[in-house]
């Protein structure tokens, strides 16, 4: 097995083969969180034209996602654990735009398997204890399996 490890966008389009897209801080922990208060599936997006579009066509209910930190207009929660912490999201599709994590795993494309991890703590208020989660991910265009699905 060879491994490479690579940064940043160049390294997600240069990637082959499996590929995992680390992104410690808000977008994957975001979407960690949103699966764990009931989300069916995310699907990740690069522009927050698609994100709305999708939305607009029945693809997703809710838009969630940042432009230089912010949620952008029309979305209907921004890129943080804490804001969505006690949302219910039980059965709903969430789309997702960020300006780093979700745009690593759209520049991964359409690689046989794609893998996200986030640093998530165990208890709620614990930060001494954390761990690295990887989770199976689906895009757009694969024939109906946009997906994350969590390892929980």
């Amino acid at each position: 097995m060879e491994i490479s490890i690579h940064s940043l966008l160049e390294g997600a389009i240069r990637a082959a083969g499996t590929v995992a897209v680390i992104d410690v801080f808000r977008a994957f922990t975001t979407a960690a969180v949103a699966l764990a208060n009931g989300a069916s599936r995310i699907v990740m997006v690069r522009t927050i034209e698609e994100a709305l579009a999708l939305r607009d066509a029945g693809i997703g209910q809710i838009c969630m996602g940042e432009v230089r930190g912010r949620a952008p207009p029309g979305f209907d929660f921004g890129n943080s654990p804490f804001e969505i912490s006690g949302v219910d999201f039980h059965g709903q599709t969430i789309i997702q735009r960020t300006s780093a994590g979700t745009q690593g795993i759209v520049a991964a494309g359409n690689r046989a398997v794609r893998l996200y991890a986030c640093l998530a703590g165990h208890r709620r208020g614990d930060r001494s204890r954390h761990s690295v989660g990887f989770s199976r991910l689906d895009l757009p265009g694969s024939n109906g399996r946009d997906r994350i699905e969590t390892n929980r």
